[in-house]
């Protein structure tokens, strides 16, 4: 399990968590909103990591944060963090993880609790590296999975990516004047231009896993709109400021 200095753990909770561990348990997974019930799936099967991935009927908080990782499985595997990747790590690394697992754990029950707005918001100039490089990883992991269902999610991860690099790069960056909406809006079609981003930014069916700002977003972006894309991202970032997680 990972800690960040300023979050707080609920001991009791944690502990009401650690009753319903086996001895061969991979992961845990905590928070599972769509869970009415506890769930122990032992032999984990293809379609059941595909669900666990955030495809189907389990949404799980994706941050290491809220994940119990057992030594065996990190060890057996060699899994540990992508140290080129500084956002979306977690992610990464729990794909990695439930695609090595053969038993997992599901609860609905909350004990970890987020105390402070994330550096992720910030503007950070490696934000853009950062998320080409994840692009191009998580890209090659789904792609090797060759599944339809799998495909979907990349096409997700895509858009998503390219709205982030919106929200969090583009629009921060002009308003601490490190690029003006011109340069902002002519890098951004470069970048939504790319064969990582092109293909899935059209494609419309992806509005349903996006608020109303993100979906607005991927339609102009579909649209070619780059200068439009960035002065609504200002626009709605001035309005309504999006929070942790």
């Amino acid at each position: 399990m990972f800690l960040d200095a300023n979050d707080i753990i609920d001991s009791e909770k944690l502990l009401d968590v650690w009753k319903k561990v086996k001895p061969d348990t991979d992961l845990l997974f905590s928070d599972v909103t769509a869970l009415k019930e506890d769930q122990i799936i032992s032999g984990v099967t293809k379609k059941q990591k595909k669900n666990l991935a955030d495809i189907g009927e389990h949404r799980i908080q994706i941050g290491v944060n809220f994940t119990i990782y057992f030594r065996k499985l990190l060890t057996d595997n060699e899994l540990s963090f992508d140290t080129n990747l500084r956002v979306g790590e977690d992610m990464y690394f729990n794909l990695q993880c439930i695609e090595a697992a053969k038993n997992i754990i599901l609860t609905n029950k909350k004990y970890y609790y987020l105390q402070e707005a994330h550096s992720v918001y910030l503007f950070k100039k490696e934000n853009l590296d950062n998320e080409l490089y994840f692009r191009k990883v998580t890209d090659e992991f789904f792609n090797n999975q060759n599944d339809n269902q799998v495909t979907i999610v990349n096409q997700r991860m895509a858009a998503k990516g390219i709205i982030f690099l919106v929200y969090r790069y583009f629009v921060p960056g002009i308003f601490e004047k490190q690029f003006t909406v011109y340069e902002a809006s002519k890098k951004l079609k470069a970048i939504s231009q790319s064969d990582k981003y092109e293909k899935y930014i059209s494609l419309g069916n992806l509005d349903k896993y996006f608020s109303g700002r993100k979906k607005l977003v991927r339609k102009l972006l579909s649209k070619h709109q780059y200068w439009l894309t960035i002065v609504a991202g200002m626009i709605m970032n001035k309005l309504k400021p999006e929070k942790r997680y």
